[in-house]
């Protein structure tokens, strides 16, 4: 099913330009960033900026509820829930809390759940596609990389409409942090990094642009 031609801002006008307008209702998006990298703080962004549903499968709800708290931005539409792979893949969307509509729901951290048997899996993965097409929302999966990717990231990446890929450039003299759109499965992919400025919060740094 094509996702609605709904689609929700990223709260960074920059980007959403760079993927027609944000991120699709009834779509899944991947981030893809090194585990020691700021990539939680994307998600933070986009906490920020829609009533979100926030599953973590490694962290207890306070802890994420604190991370949340944390930032300049007053977040009005919050649920946290803690699950193990075994909830998720064998009772999902039941055991999470009802997913609002027109909502964002994120799943932190997938690394857990890509170990386990391809077709457990990926009926989860299909499970969670139909309550974001009932729902109009927008899921995003929070996808740590290190030495070796889990057996099942392909399939993550496969069955995503959207990836986003962190890369973590570290310079002599300066720490710097690059997105790249590199999938894209209803509408364009970005065609250049976007070079983002990573501290307690997001901003895209436009200062080597001609606007």
């Amino acid at each position: 099913m094509v996702p609605s031609t709904r689609r929700y801002s990223t709260g960074l006008p920059f980007l959403d330009r760079c993927i027609d307008g944000g991120l699709p209702a009834g779509s899944l998006l991947a981030i893809v960033a090194p585990s020691h990298s700021q990539s939680e703080l994307l998600l933070k962004q986009l906490v920020q900026t829609r009533r979100t549903t926030f599953v973590s499968t490694y962290r207890p709800p306070d802890e994420v509820e604190r991370w949340a708290e944390s930032s300049s931005t007053s977040i009005d539409d919050f649920t946290v829930t803690q699950r193990d792979v075994s909830a998720l893949l064998e009772e999902f969307p039941e055991s999470v809390d009802p997913i609002p509509a027109e909502s964002f729901v994120i799943l932190d951290r997938t690394t857990s759940l890509e170990t386990e048997s391809r077709d457990s899996y990926l009926a989860f993965l299909d499970a969670f596609k139909r309550e974001l097409d009932r729902t109009e929302s927008t899921g995003i999966l929070h996808c740590p990389t290190s030495t070796a990717p889990p057996a099942r990231r392909d399939l993550t990446l496969s069955r995503a409409d959207q990836v986003w890929q962190l890369e973590l450039l570290t310079l002599s003299r300066e720490i710097k942090h690059r997105l790249l759109v590199t999938k894209s499965r209803y509408s364009r992919a970005s065609r250049e990094p976007i070079d983002l400025l990573l501290t307690d919060r997001v901003q895209i740094d436009t200062s080597r642009r001609i606007a």
